[in-house]
């Protein structure tokens, strides 16, 4: 008598077929991170990896594909994520079929390259911590405390205002808001000038040699655009492929919508992939040559 095939052996069987079908045609190991970048996750990336590496003689160590989907979350954990990354593939590169915010973005930006479509968005950097048991993004709130110091500076801070500024914010959660914020600019202008810059030699227009102070001008002010809550209005802003090649961040995005198999072999491994999730109630997962981890 025949088993029987259970259906999530049969949908695990064909996220398997569709990762490696991503996997030939940009030459890597292929990993997909779905959820928000919490603590654990740097763990079970982690531990996926040196699997990955262990068991499988086939993985390919040079480049790691990085398909992600995340609201954000903890800058930290994703400088531990981007480091355990880096300590085993001499190249990574991310593909974001919809969203990568907040710290996600902060991940996607330390990568060789940035692949996405028109409908794909990236966040403004705005870091989050806890605050009464669920996740806060920081630069709304710091903006909101810095119209209040420049009112107050001016004498026009109203009876009511004060009255919020003294029962909302905290000296020393301010101080560890900025200090995020600018742990994130950091991050991000080092990474940008260590991997996504670091084969760009000439300039695009006028075929100038670029300098190292070039690629550390430029990335800063990638870092201070994005970094920028006045500009982006709010946490959810969506960044668009089109936005971020602009003029204004100037950066460099790969379009895999002009590739219709490289396309189509993304959404199909994605749409599965977030559909399975949805079904069995996941938040939190990762699936690599591993097969599929349920994370939270």
């Amino acid at each position: 008598m025949l088993d029987t095939i259970k259906a999530d052996q049969s949908i695990e069987f064909s996220l398997g077929q569709l990762r490696e079908a991503i996997e030939r045609r940009l030459h890597g190991e292929a990993m997909f991170i779905y959820g928000p970048i919490i603590q654990g996750l740097d763990d079970a990336i982690r531990d996926d990896i040196e699997e990955t590496l262990k068991k499988h003689k086939k993985a390919q160590k040079n480049r790691l594909i990085v398909v992600i989907e995340t609201p954000g979350g903890f800058v930290e954990i994703a400088e531990r994520i981007s480091n355990v990354f880096r300590h085993h593939f001499e190249i990574v590169d991310f593909i974001v079929p919809n969203h990568a915010y907040s710290a996600g973005t902060v991940l996607v930006l330390s990568g060789d390259s940035i692949h996405m479509d028109y409908y794909s968005i990236l966040g403004p950097i705005d870091p989050q911590h806890v605050k009464d048991g669920r996740l806060i993004p920081l630069m709304g709130y710091l903006y909101e405390y810095d119209k209040l110091v420049d009112k107050s500076r001016k004498g026009t801070l109203t009876e009511a205002e004060l009255f919020l500024w003294a029962k909302r914010f905290d000296p020393a959660e301010m101080s560890f808001i900025k200090e995020a914020r600018d742990y994130s600019k950091e991050l991000i202008t080092k990474w940008l000038v260590q991997y996504k810059f670091k084969n760009w030699d000439r300039t695009k227009t006028r075929g100038r040699k670029v300098t190292p102070q070039m690629k550390q001008r430029r990335a800063g002010n990638i870092a201070r655009v994005l970094g920028n809550a006045q500009r982006w209005h709010f946490h959810g802003r969506g960044i668009t492929m089109q936005e971020l090649q602009s003029e204004e961040i100037r950066l460099m995005i790969d379009d895999y919508g002009q590739d219709k198999n490289l396309s189509g072999a993304i959404h199909q491994y994605y749409d599965l992939l977030k559909d399975y999730c949805r079904k069995m109630d996941v938040n939190l997962a990762l699936h690599s040559i591993n097969g599929f981890r349920r994370l939270g």
